[in-house]
Protein backbone atom coordinates (compact mmCIF):
# COMPACT_ATOMS: atom_id res chain seq x y z
CA UNK A 1 0.00 0.00 0.00
CA UNK A 2 2.79 2.36 0.87
CA UNK A 3 4.85 2.10 -2.27
CA UNK A 4 0.95 2.37 -4.59
CA UNK A 5 0.52 6.06 -2.44
CA UNK A 6 3.67 6.88 -2.65
CA UNK A 7 3.66 6.11 -6.78
CA UNK A 8 0.66 7.62 -6.98
CA UNK A 9 1.54 10.88 -5.18
CA UNK A 10 5.20 11.33 -7.67
CA UNK A 11 3.06 10.90 -10.67
CA UNK A 12 0.04 13.25 -9.78
CA UNK A 13 2.90 15.76 -8.95
CA UNK A 14 5.55 15.32 -12.10
CA UNK A 15 3.67 13.29 -14.60
CA UNK A 16 0.12 15.38 -14.55
CA UNK A 17 2.35 18.32 -14.81
CA UNK A 18 3.40 18.46 -18.45
CA UNK A 19 -0.13 17.79 -20.40
CA UNK A 20 -1.72 20.31 -17.82
CA UNK A 21 0.54 22.99 -18.81
CA UNK A 22 0.43 22.31 -22.25
CA UNK A 23 -3.16 22.03 -22.29
CA UNK A 24 -3.56 25.60 -20.26
CA UNK A 25 -1.33 27.34 -22.92
CA UNK A 26 -3.43 26.20 -26.07
CA UNK A 27 -6.82 27.24 -23.70
CA UNK A 28 -8.16 24.08 -23.89
CA UNK A 29 -8.57 24.18 -20.22
CA UNK A 30 -8.43 26.95 -18.03
CA UNK A 31 -5.96 28.44 -16.31
CA UNK A 32 -5.12 26.94 -12.92
CA UNK A 33 -4.98 28.93 -9.58
CA UNK A 34 -1.20 29.05 -8.03
CA UNK A 35 -0.21 26.68 -10.82
CA UNK A 36 -0.01 22.83 -10.66
CA UNK A 37 3.17 21.90 -9.08
CA UNK A 38 1.57 24.38 -5.99
CA UNK A 39 -1.25 22.40 -6.39
CA UNK A 40 -0.55 19.00 -6.72
CA UNK A 41 2.03 19.73 -3.81
CA UNK A 42 -0.70 21.28 -1.32
CA UNK A 43 -2.99 18.43 -2.35
CA UNK A 44 -0.26 15.42 -1.41
CA UNK A 45 1.52 16.77 1.22
CA UNK A 46 -1.10 16.12 4.13
CA UNK A 47 -1.29 12.27 2.89
CA UNK A 48 2.57 11.93 2.34
CA UNK A 49 3.07 12.86 6.31
CA UNK A 50 1.12 10.01 7.49
CA UNK A 51 2.33 7.43 4.90
CA UNK A 52 4.41 4.72 6.53
CA UNK A 53 7.93 5.15 5.12
CA UNK A 54 9.83 1.55 4.71
CA UNK A 55 13.06 2.86 6.36
CA UNK A 56 12.35 2.37 9.72
CA UNK A 57 13.99 5.41 12.03
CA UNK A 58 14.80 8.96 11.96
CA UNK A 59 17.67 10.19 10.38
CA UNK A 60 19.06 13.74 11.43
CA UNK A 61 22.40 13.90 10.07
CA UNK A 62 23.45 17.64 9.08
CA UNK A 63 22.37 18.20 5.94
CA UNK A 64 18.73 17.81 7.43
CA UNK A 65 18.88 19.62 10.50
CA UNK A 66 20.64 22.55 8.22
CA UNK A 67 17.32 22.43 5.68
CA UNK A 68 14.79 22.37 8.27
CA UNK A 69 16.73 25.63 9.82
CA UNK A 70 16.97 26.80 5.88
CA UNK A 71 13.42 26.28 6.15
CA UNK A 72 12.63 27.94 9.32
CA UNK A 73 14.52 30.92 8.68
CA UNK A 74 13.05 31.38 5.49
CA UNK A 75 9.36 31.43 7.29
CA UNK A 76 10.61 33.62 9.69
CA UNK A 77 11.23 36.34 7.30
CA UNK A 78 8.08 36.03 5.46
CA UNK A 79 6.08 36.66 8.75
CA UNK A 80 8.82 39.78 9.48
CA UNK A 81 8.89 41.23 5.95
CA UNK A 82 4.90 40.98 5.22
CA UNK A 83 3.53 44.00 4.30
CA UNK A 84 0.55 44.87 1.52
CA UNK A 85 3.23 46.65 -1.09
CA UNK A 86 4.93 42.98 -1.87
CA UNK A 87 2.40 40.51 -0.74
CA UNK A 88 2.61 38.71 -4.60
CA UNK A 89 6.23 37.99 -3.86
CA UNK A 90 5.50 36.75 -0.64
CA UNK A 91 2.58 34.46 -1.30
CA UNK A 92 4.62 32.98 -4.34
CA UNK A 93 7.96 32.28 -1.65
CA UNK A 94 5.05 30.78 0.95
CA UNK A 95 4.30 28.13 -2.08
CA UNK A 96 7.72 27.56 -2.52
CA UNK A 97 8.27 26.03 0.83
CA UNK A 98 5.18 23.84 0.78
CA UNK A 99 6.56 22.79 -2.84
CA UNK A 100 10.09 22.26 -0.91
CA UNK A 101 8.65 20.49 1.74
CA UNK A 102 6.04 17.98 -0.16
CA UNK A 103 9.13 17.45 -2.34
CA UNK A 104 11.18 16.57 0.40
CA UNK A 105 8.87 14.13 2.12
CA UNK A 106 7.78 12.59 -1.03
CA UNK A 107 11.54 11.31 -1.92
CA UNK A 108 12.03 10.35 1.65
CA UNK A 109 9.65 7.97 1.11
CA UNK A 110 10.67 6.80 -2.37
CA UNK A 111 12.31 3.49 -2.90
CA UNK A 112 13.36 3.30 -6.86
CA UNK A 113 14.22 -0.09 -7.01
CA UNK A 114 10.73 -1.22 -5.67
CA UNK A 115 9.34 -2.96 -9.08
CA UNK A 116 6.12 -1.07 -9.07
CA UNK A 117 7.48 2.49 -8.75
CA UNK A 118 9.77 1.40 -11.61
CA UNK A 119 6.72 -0.02 -13.66
CA UNK A 120 4.97 3.02 -13.12
CA UNK A 121 7.59 5.00 -13.44
CA UNK A 122 8.70 4.09 -16.74
CA UNK A 123 5.17 3.92 -18.35
CA UNK A 124 4.66 7.29 -16.95
CA UNK A 125 8.29 8.77 -18.64
CA UNK A 126 6.68 7.09 -22.19
CA UNK A 127 3.58 8.58 -21.92
CA UNK A 128 5.41 12.06 -21.49
CA UNK A 129 7.65 11.60 -24.39
CA UNK A 130 4.66 10.62 -26.26
CA UNK A 131 2.86 13.40 -25.76
CA UNK A 132 6.02 15.86 -25.93
CA UNK A 133 6.73 14.61 -29.57
CA UNK A 134 3.31 15.27 -29.95
CA UNK A 135 3.22 18.62 -29.31
CA UNK A 136 6.93 19.51 -30.33
CA UNK A 137 5.59 21.94 -32.84
CA UNK A 138 3.54 23.77 -30.45
CA UNK A 139 6.39 23.58 -27.56
CA UNK A 140 9.35 24.80 -29.89
CA UNK A 141 7.32 27.57 -31.37
CA UNK A 142 4.59 28.83 -28.45
CA UNK A 143 6.27 32.03 -28.86
CA UNK A 144 4.65 32.85 -32.30
CA UNK A 145 1.08 32.39 -31.04
CA UNK A 146 -0.08 35.80 -29.48
CA UNK A 147 -0.74 36.05 -25.85
CA UNK A 148 0.49 32.25 -25.27
CA UNK A 149 2.97 31.90 -22.79
CA UNK A 150 4.23 28.28 -21.25
CA UNK A 151 6.49 27.07 -18.57
CA UNK A 152 9.07 25.31 -20.25
CA UNK A 153 11.13 25.40 -17.05
CA UNK A 154 8.70 23.51 -15.34
CA UNK A 155 8.03 21.14 -17.88
CA UNK A 156 11.59 20.25 -18.15
CA UNK A 157 12.19 20.19 -14.26
CA UNK A 158 9.45 17.57 -14.05
CA UNK A 159 10.18 15.75 -17.57
CA UNK A 160 13.98 15.55 -16.15
CA UNK A 161 12.65 13.86 -12.82
CA UNK A 162 10.31 11.52 -14.66
CA UNK A 163 13.71 10.38 -16.48
CA UNK A 164 14.84 8.95 -13.37
CA UNK A 165 13.75 5.85 -12.80
CA UNK A 166 14.79 4.58 -16.24
CA UNK A 167 18.14 4.24 -14.45
CA UNK A 168 16.47 1.14 -12.60
CA UNK A 169 15.94 -0.69 -15.83
CA UNK A 170 17.60 -3.99 -16.37
CA UNK A 171 17.02 -4.29 -19.94
CA UNK A 172 20.16 -2.41 -21.08
CA UNK A 173 18.50 -1.98 -24.86
CA UNK A 174 15.40 -0.09 -23.71
CA UNK A 175 17.58 1.67 -21.45
CA UNK A 176 19.77 3.12 -23.92
CA UNK A 177 16.45 3.92 -25.69
CA UNK A 178 14.55 5.99 -23.08
CA UNK A 179 17.98 7.66 -22.58
CA UNK A 180 17.87 8.91 -26.18
CA UNK A 181 14.19 10.01 -26.31
CA UNK A 182 14.93 11.68 -22.87
CA UNK A 183 17.13 14.11 -24.11
CA UNK A 184 15.46 14.55 -27.76
CA UNK A 185 12.53 15.86 -25.37
CA UNK A 186 14.38 18.21 -23.58
CA UNK A 187 16.02 19.40 -26.59
CA UNK A 188 12.44 20.30 -27.56
CA UNK A 189 11.79 22.11 -24.32
CA UNK A 190 14.31 23.73 -24.48
CA UNK A 191 15.30 22.66 -21.11
CA UNK A 192 19.20 23.10 -21.14
CA UNK A 193 20.30 22.94 -17.64
CA UNK A 194 17.65 19.66 -17.28
CA UNK A 195 19.39 18.34 -20.57
CA UNK A 196 23.00 18.84 -19.45
CA UNK A 197 22.02 17.82 -16.12
CA UNK A 198 20.39 14.60 -17.12
CA UNK A 199 23.63 13.93 -19.56
CA UNK A 200 25.80 14.30 -16.80
CA UNK A 201 23.99 11.64 -13.99
CA UNK A 202 24.26 9.20 -16.83
CA UNK A 203 27.52 9.67 -17.17
CA UNK A 204 28.09 9.48 -13.21
CA UNK A 205 25.83 6.69 -13.22
CA UNK A 206 27.54 4.25 -16.16
CA UNK A 207 31.05 4.97 -14.60
CA UNK A 208 30.43 3.95 -10.67
CA UNK A 209 27.82 0.90 -11.35
CA UNK A 210 30.86 -0.98 -12.32
CA UNK A 211 33.41 -2.91 -10.83
CA UNK A 212 36.97 -0.28 -9.65
CA UNK A 213 38.98 -1.42 -12.31
CA UNK A 214 36.77 -0.44 -15.06
CA UNK A 215 36.17 2.87 -13.68
CA UNK A 216 39.73 3.93 -13.63
CA UNK A 217 39.76 3.13 -17.60
CA UNK A 218 36.25 4.99 -18.34
CA UNK A 219 37.57 8.13 -16.18
CA UNK A 220 40.53 8.20 -18.71
CA UNK A 221 38.18 7.73 -21.97
CA UNK A 222 35.66 10.21 -20.59
CA UNK A 223 38.47 12.90 -19.95
CA UNK A 224 40.08 11.84 -23.58
CA UNK A 225 36.49 12.47 -25.41
CA UNK A 226 35.60 15.67 -23.29
CA UNK A 227 39.37 17.45 -24.19
CA UNK A 228 37.88 16.30 -28.13
CA UNK A 229 34.48 17.79 -27.11
CA UNK A 230 36.39 20.90 -26.15
CA UNK A 231 38.39 21.06 -29.86
CA UNK A 232 35.11 19.94 -31.87
CA UNK A 233 31.76 19.89 -29.70
CA UNK A 234 30.02 23.19 -31.31
CA UNK A 235 30.27 21.70 -34.87
CA UNK A 236 28.81 18.38 -33.60
CA UNK A 237 26.14 20.17 -31.40
CA UNK A 238 25.21 22.37 -34.77
CA UNK A 239 25.13 19.18 -36.41
CA UNK A 240 22.71 17.28 -34.45
CA UNK A 241 20.34 19.93 -33.73
CA UNK A 242 21.32 20.74 -30.59
CA UNK A 243 22.01 24.65 -31.28
CA UNK A 244 20.79 26.17 -27.60
CA UNK A 245 23.67 24.26 -26.29
CA UNK A 246 26.28 26.10 -28.53
CA UNK A 247 25.92 29.22 -26.35
CA UNK A 248 28.31 27.72 -24.10
CA UNK A 249 31.00 27.60 -26.16
CA UNK A 250 30.55 31.44 -26.28
CA UNK A 251 28.62 32.57 -23.01
CA UNK A 252 29.32 36.55 -23.65
CA UNK A 253 27.55 36.55 -26.95
CA UNK A 254 23.84 35.00 -24.58
CA UNK A 255 21.63 37.36 -24.15
CA UNK A 256 20.32 35.24 -21.14
CA UNK A 257 23.90 35.07 -19.37
CA UNK A 258 24.57 38.78 -19.95
CA UNK A 259 20.82 39.48 -17.99
CA UNK A 260 22.18 36.95 -15.56
CA UNK A 261 25.50 38.94 -15.09
CA UNK A 262 23.67 41.83 -14.63
CA UNK A 263 21.52 40.30 -11.94
CA UNK A 264 24.23 38.97 -10.05
CA UNK A 265 25.80 42.51 -9.70
CA UNK A 266 22.74 44.25 -8.89
CA UNK A 267 22.86 40.95 -5.73
CA UNK A 268 25.80 41.85 -4.87
CA UNK A 269 25.91 45.20 -4.38
CA UNK A 270 22.39 44.61 -1.86
CA UNK A 271 24.42 41.94 -0.14
CA UNK A 272 27.30 44.20 0.11
CA UNK A 273 25.17 46.92 2.08
CA UNK A 274 23.17 44.14 3.93
CA UNK A 275 25.93 41.36 4.92
CA UNK A 276 24.00 40.28 7.76
CA UNK A 277 20.51 39.93 7.33
CA UNK A 278 20.18 40.67 3.11
CA UNK A 279 17.30 43.22 2.26
CA UNK A 280 14.32 40.42 1.74
CA UNK A 281 13.09 41.17 -2.10
CA UNK A 282 14.92 43.98 -3.12
CA UNK A 283 14.62 43.52 -6.70
CA UNK A 284 12.44 44.21 -10.03
CA UNK A 285 10.30 40.93 -10.59
CA UNK A 286 12.34 38.68 -12.60
CA UNK A 287 15.65 40.12 -11.47
CA UNK A 288 17.10 37.99 -8.80
CA UNK A 289 20.08 36.27 -8.75
CA UNK A 290 20.30 32.76 -10.84
CA UNK A 291 22.72 30.82 -7.91
CA UNK A 292 22.60 29.94 -4.41
CA UNK A 293 23.50 33.82 -3.57
CA UNK A 294 20.07 34.87 -3.73
CA UNK A 295 19.32 33.37 -0.29
CA UNK A 296 21.36 35.90 0.84
CA UNK A 297 19.85 38.96 -0.67
CA UNK A 298 16.31 37.94 0.78
CA UNK A 299 17.20 35.33 3.97
CA UNK A 300 20.24 36.87 5.38
CA UNK A 301 23.84 35.32 5.51
CA UNK A 302 22.57 32.58 8.23
CA UNK A 303 19.62 31.44 5.57
CA UNK A 304 22.20 31.63 2.72
CA UNK A 305 24.91 29.18 5.30
CA UNK A 306 21.93 27.00 5.86
CA UNK A 307 20.72 26.30 2.87
CA UNK A 308 24.67 25.76 1.22
CA UNK A 309 26.01 23.69 4.45
CA UNK A 310 22.60 21.45 3.60
CA UNK A 311 23.90 21.36 -0.07
CA UNK A 312 27.71 20.43 0.90
CA UNK A 313 27.33 17.95 3.59
CA UNK A 314 24.55 15.99 1.32
CA UNK A 315 27.64 16.30 -1.64
CA UNK A 316 29.98 14.80 0.96
CA UNK A 317 27.83 12.16 1.81
CA UNK A 318 27.13 10.73 -1.81
CA UNK A 319 30.99 11.00 -2.83
CA UNK A 320 31.35 8.04 -0.18
CA UNK A 321 29.75 5.70 -2.46
CA UNK A 322 32.69 6.30 -4.92
CA UNK A 323 34.70 4.23 -2.40
CA UNK A 324 31.99 1.54 -2.17
CA UNK A 325 33.03 -1.67 -4.12
CA UNK A 326 29.72 -2.74 -5.35
CA UNK A 327 26.76 0.01 -4.99
CA UNK A 328 23.71 -0.48 -5.48
CA UNK A 329 21.98 1.06 -8.52
CA UNK A 330 19.99 3.27 -6.70
CA UNK A 331 22.95 4.55 -4.42
CA UNK A 332 24.67 5.56 -7.36
CA UNK A 333 21.53 7.30 -8.89
CA UNK A 334 21.65 9.29 -5.46
CA UNK A 335 24.96 10.26 -6.15
CA UNK A 336 25.06 11.14 -9.94
CA UNK A 337 21.58 13.27 -8.51
CA UNK A 338 23.19 15.10 -5.38
CA UNK A 339 26.24 16.17 -7.73
CA UNK A 340 23.92 17.33 -10.51
CA UNK A 341 21.93 19.33 -8.04
CA UNK A 342 24.67 20.94 -6.13
CA UNK A 343 26.11 22.36 -9.14
CA UNK A 344 22.44 23.60 -10.35
CA UNK A 345 21.56 24.82 -7.31
CA UNK A 346 24.58 26.30 -6.57
CA UNK A 347 25.96 27.75 -9.87
CA UNK A 348 22.74 28.48 -12.05
CA UNK A 349 18.94 28.44 -9.85
CA UNK A 350 17.27 30.82 -7.08
CA UNK A 351 17.32 29.15 -3.32
CA UNK A 352 13.61 28.27 -4.11
CA UNK A 353 14.28 25.07 -6.79
CA UNK A 354 11.97 22.53 -5.93
CA UNK A 355 14.45 20.12 -6.33
CA UNK A 356 16.74 21.04 -3.65
CA UNK A 357 13.99 19.39 -1.66
CA UNK A 358 13.45 16.63 -3.36
CA UNK A 359 17.50 16.09 -3.04
CA UNK A 360 17.34 16.46 0.36
CA UNK A 361 14.29 13.79 0.88
CA UNK A 362 16.85 11.26 -1.39
CA UNK A 363 19.34 12.21 1.08
CA UNK A 364 17.77 11.17 4.40
CA UNK A 365 16.14 7.84 2.29
CA UNK A 366 19.77 6.98 1.50
CA UNK A 367 21.26 7.74 4.70
CA UNK A 368 18.11 5.93 6.45
CA UNK A 369 18.68 2.64 4.68
CA UNK A 370 22.45 2.47 4.92
CA UNK A 371 22.46 3.10 8.81
CA UNK A 372 19.66 0.37 9.00
CA UNK A 373 22.49 -2.35 7.12
CA UNK A 374 25.03 -1.26 9.48
CA UNK A 375 22.79 -1.78 12.28
CA UNK A 376 21.87 -5.40 10.93
CA UNK A 377 25.49 -6.56 10.82
CA UNK A 378 25.67 -5.52 14.44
Amino acid sequence: MHSKLVTFFFNLIFFVYTPITVLVSMEVIGELPFGWIFLSCSLSLPFLIFINNDVKGIALGKPIIFFYLFLFLFSVTLVNNYTSSNSELVKGHVSNIIVLLTLYILALKIDFSNTLFKKVGVAAFLISTLFILYNRNFIMNFWDFLLVSLNYQGIGMCYFILSLPIFMLENRILKNICFVLSMVCLNIIGARTEMISLLFIIVIFEIFSRPRQIRVISLIVLILLFLIFLLIGKDILNFIGLEKVTVLFNLEKDESWIERKEFLNEGLNTIKNNIIFGKYGNYEEGRYIHNILSAWVDLGLFGFLALFLSLIFILFEALKIIYVEHAQKKDVLFLGFALTIFIVAVFSKQYTYPLIGFCVGMYNHFSNKRYNILLNKN
